[in-house]
């Protein structure tokens, strides 16, 4: 072994352990805020959760954890932020919809929100079944199926009819796969949703615009969900939950 190949490989082990203590280091973390929560310390656990959230990005019980933090200090928008960025990520855990419906029941305003149409609820929730990844294999798998059942109509002689209809079964399942799949991706990669966290933030004499075309004043709550329909610059075109429009000041709001 010569000098170079000798000192590449202890940089590659060194490269490891340095890896292997940091991700020991987190976990240790991960326990300490554990173990805070459950001696009721939750502002020291909470700020231990937080300093982990840029490495845990995509791990919805870390935005879940954090959300019951700020519930126990009774800061409800940030406890809604996080926990509608874990319900981003697993859409379909139940205790998580029930956290955000106890959340939402305790800001100063009620929201009656417009129901999404029923198909595209159904899309929703049956991307919501698989993470991205799951869907990409799913696809793989029903392309390369697809490509032997063609092969085998194509170059056999019996089973014609047969065959040409599971072909063209995958076909169908493979496309549909591969539509949930980006479905899944945009929902969770989706920046057009955020809380209000200073009802203030609301330009001056600024009318909502509601579902009926009516002018009227709106009134924003801090901890409310809002959809941005438009950005211009520090100016930002919001849409409540019950379909109303207005413009407010972009440093108003936190991103989902």
């Amino acid at each position: 072994m010569n000098i170079k190949a000798f000192l590449l490989l202890n940089l590659l082990i060194i490269i490891g352990f340095c890896d292997k203590s940091f991700a020991n280091s987190e976990d240790n973390m991960l326990k300490q805020a554990d173990s805070l929560f459950k001696s009721q310390n939750y502002e020291q656990s909470l700020q231990i959760y937080l300093s982990l959230e840029e490495k845990y990005s995509d791990d919805w019980r870390l935005y879940y954890n954090i959300g019951n933090m700020y519930m126990k200090i009774s800061n409800i928008p940030s406890a809604i932020l996080y926990y509608e960025r874990a319900l981003r990520l697993n859409p379909a855990d139940k205790q998580l919809k029930e956290n955000i419906k106890i959340a939402n029941s305790r800001l100063k305003g009620e929201i009656i929100p417009l129901s999404d149409f029923f198909l595209w609820r159904w899309i929703k929730d049956i991307s919501s079944l698989f993470f991205p990844t799951m869907w990409a294999i799913i696809v793989l798998c029903l392309l390369l199926l697809s490509c032997a059942v063609f092969c085998i109509y194509y170059f056999s002689e019996k089973h014609k009819i047969p065959t040409f209809y599971v072909f063209l079964f995958l076909s169908i399942a493979t496309l549909a796969s591969f539509s949930l799949g980006l479905v899944r991706t945009n929902l969770i990669n989706q920046d057009n949703y955020a809380i209000i966290f200073d009802a203030n933030g609301i330009i001056s004499e600024q009318t909502a615009t509601t579902k009926l075309g009516n002018q009227k004043r709106l009134r924003l709550f801090n901890g409310e969900k809002v959809e941005i329909v438009e950005r211009n610059g520090n100016i930002l075109t919001i849409r409540t939950l019950d379909g109303n429009k207005t413009k407010v000041k972009a440093d108003c709001l936190k991103i989902i």
